[in-house]
């Protein structure tokens, strides 16, 4: 058997959480839809992801899987925020980010 069906039928075997920061972004929320039996938590804040994302998702995975993700709006700039998602997940996936690198950048104004 291939490398990777093997790494597949070991994970539906198992199944983990698996949190998925940045769940609102275009590619965090294609992360989300259900896969080889895994558990999965979004989590966003919002700022660059879209909850439009969200609905396509839904829409495409239907009633009784979108029922059981769960979705948390945090932000993981605050430490305490997401540390309880974090210790309760398996596995982490980081999608989260600000689409502009200067959006992203903390300036001090007082020099």
């Amino acid at each position: 058997m291939p490398i990777y069906e093997a790494m597949q039928e070991r994970m539906k075997a198992q199944t983990h959480t698996w949190l998925i920061r940045g769940g609102g972004g275009f590619i965090g929320s294609n992360l989300l839809e259900p896969k080889l039996n895994q558990r999965v938590v979004g989590l966003d804040n919002f700022v660059a992801g879209k909850r439009d994302n969200l609905a396509k998702v839904r829409d495409a995975v239907g009633a009784a899987w979108w029922g059981q993700l769960r979705f948390i709006e945090e932000d993981i700039r605050v430490p305490g925020d997401c540390r309880e998602d974090c210790r309760a997940a398996c596995y982490g996936l980081h999608e989260a980010a600000l689409v502009s690198v200067p959006a992203s950048m903390f300036v001090r104004r007082d020099r």
